[in-house]
């Protein structure tokens, strides 16, 4: 399998590649029937976030879709409205138990590798989320478990992570982190990180051990790769225990003085145990970020079962059927916002830092420092993606990694939202200079800042009709015809403009349309319905008033003309064409679209 040629613009694959549809929108929650009717606030949230919003069952999936199991039709319908709609998020809103009819399940996928070269670990059920974001092919090997090499696909077609909840408070609680991190923070706390490490191996005698967070600060050059990390203007704390030994209480009092937003640790784990903490010393009580007093913070550890959430927790003084990671996020009210964790094993190396959880993990930090990939999910996609040639090695006896590096990617799940922007500068207030009116029915506007969503919205009924992300240029060109539909049927009224950038609070404006005053889009006499890219192959919809002489052409950011995809008359009435672009690299294409004298340009993103 081949490794994806535009990981460095990861991104990009949010803005549009195709022309949106009226019924296309951004974000899937899938949750179960009881949940259904307390999702309102988040996605009232999500329109904020310039986001629309669709709210399915498993229920209705597990009766209305095909598939071998319950994890296939949740798959398959994942990838009907990608296919369909344009989805780009998905929010698994539920549990997994393994005792509830209700959960949203997992698929567990199979990796075996060499501990230190020697010591053979299998496991045939690793829970691995990943399985509803990479949509192609099926997964399953010849030996009918899934994962198995040969069967991998290590690109991201939609971003999916998982609010682990089973109760109405659960989910309150999830919600309330989510949005009070992302429109309320403690503008003054928000680049606090603690990187905690315990002692993992006996090194009684100096040299002192090696200390893999380090990696995670600025530039970092070690074991043949470069990765970049936190910045100087980060307040960054260390809690070493080689250095200073420490327990929970001491780790609760750092996080509470230094109003931490940011937990790096590498330690000792299990389903009910991280950080020095069972899972019944979580309690809002141990833990005052509440988005007030302090922000509530990312996790993310290096350590075995901690995301275990498909795993019942039980032994000691504790009995839970969540792990310790739910606990942090959606157990209590305080505490984390997102919890980045294996649901198996960790691994690791008392020898040197080139193994494969660290691997993982500096480059999740590249994504957000070096990369500009602020979205949660995406840049666990990118620790992967970049790492795909040696997650797909069939090799396991091959150094340094023996084949971890695929056991470790399976079992790193997010447990929060995946389209969560983390914050990496002090939060400001966006000035927005965008149109106060409309001069044509399309929306033009150069925000200045790179990747940021935009929404136009009815304002009485608060929907919206059109959005878009912003490119790495800051310029935003809506032109649907959702959009100019509803601006010529709606003279002399406002409509509302969402806006998010990254480190800026959320804006909201208003744009007038002006009475009389506005063509009908020239190209009205043909409606580009849909255009869709993939790796291989594209197709477009598209909708003629009238008969004519149809144009449609793709060319290079240079202008030249690369192929031709329609030339010919044709009669009124719909249309899809297809065309293979096996030919054509990653990168930004233009497609002229022509019927008689009137003619359209549009850009787009081929990513491989």
């Amino acid at each position: 399998m081949k490794k994806s040629l535009l990981i460095l613009l990861i991104p990009v694959l949010m803005l549009s590649a195709e022309v949106k549809g009226e019924d296309d929108y951004e974000y899937l929650i899938v949750t179960p029937d009881a949940l259904k009717n307390s999702w309102k606030e988040f996605v009232e949230f999500n329109k904020r976030r310039c986001l629309r919003t669709k709210v399915q069952t498993i229920d209705y999936i597990k009766a209305n879709m095909i598939g071998v199991d319950d994890a296939d039709k949740l798959r398959n319908f994942i990838k009907q409205e990608y296919e369909e709609h344009s989805i780009v998020y998905v929010l698994l809103g539920g549990d997994d138990d393994n005792n509830n009819p209700n959960d949203i399940p997992h698929r567990g996928f199979r990796a075996s590798f060499y501990d230190y070269g020697t010591d053979y670990y299998e496991d045939k059920d690793i829970a691995a989320d990943m399985y509803f974001s990479c949509l192609d092919g099926d997964w399953k090997g010849p030996n009918q478990y899934y994962g198995e090499y040969g069967t991998e696909d290590m690109t991201w077609e939609v971003y999916a992570a998982r609010f682990p909840v089973d109760n109405e408070t659960e989910l309150n609680n999830m919600i309330n982190k989510t949005i009070k991190y992302s429109e309320e923070p403690v503008v003054n706390e928000a680049k606090n990180v603690l990187l905690i490490q315990e002692e993992l191996w006996n090194n009684p005698d100096p040299p002192p051990p090696l200390f893999p967070l380090d990696e995670l600060i600025g530039v970092c050059n070690a074991n043949g790769y470069t990765t970049v990390g936190f910045t100087d203007t980060w307040d960054v704390t260390k809690m070493y225990e080689w250095y200073d030994p420490f327990n929970a209480a001491h780790i609760r009092n750092k996080i509470s003085e230094e109003k931490i937003t940011w937990i790096n640790h590498v330690g000792h784990a299990n389903t009910g145990y991280v950080l020095k903490h069972y899972l019944n010393q979580v309690t809002d009580s141990n833990f005052i970020n509440n988005g007030t007093n302090a922000n509530f913070f990312l996790f993310y550890t290096q350590s075995c079962y901690a995301g275990s959430f498909d795993n019942r927790t039980t032994g000691g003084s504790y009995n839970s059927t969540d792990c310790i990671g739910e606990q942090f996020t959606a157990g209590i009210s305080n505490g984390a916002v997102a919890f980045v964790g294996s649901s198996r094993y960790g691994t690791g190396n008392s020898n040197n830092t080139d193994y494969a959880g660290q691997r993982l993990h500096r480059y999740f930090h590249d994504a957000l420092f070096n990369k500009k990939i602020h979205y949660l999910e995406m840049m666990n996609a990118y620790s992967k993606e970049i790492n795909a040639d040696l997650i797909i090695d069939s090799d396991i006896q091959k150094p340094p990694y023996y084949g971890a590096m695929k056991y470790a990617c399976y079992s790193i799940n997010i447990l929060g939202d995946p389209a969560l922007s983390i914050w990496t500068e002090k939060p400001q207030e966006l000035q927005a200079d965008h149109p106060d009116f409309f001069i044509e029915p399309k929306f033009v506007w150069d925000t200045k800042n790179p990747y940021t969503w935009i929404a136009l919205l009815d304002k009485e009924k608060d929907s919206i009709i059109s959005s878009q992300l912003t490119g790495e240029d800051g310029k935003c060109e809506i032109d649907e015809d959702a959009l100019s539909n509803y601006i010529i049927a709606n003279p002399g009224k406002w409509m509302k403009i969402e806006v998010k950038a990254h480190n800026y609070l959320p804006y909201q404006g208003e744009i007038f349309i002006p009475q009389g005053n506005i063509d009908k889009n020239p190209m009205d006499v043909l409606k580009i319905k849909k255009v869709r890219l993939y790796a291989k192959a594209g197709i477009i919809d598209y909708y003629l008033t009238t008969s004519g002489l149809v144009n449609i052409s793709i060319y290079n950011p240079k202008g030249i003309l690369l192929k031709t995809v329609v030339n010919g008359n044709q009669n009124a009435g719909s249309y899809t064409v297809s065309f293979k672009n096996d030919n054509l690299s990653s990168g930004i294409y233009y497609c002229k679209f022509k019927c008689n004298n009137t003619q359209s340009v549009r850009k787009f993103y081929l990513t491989r």
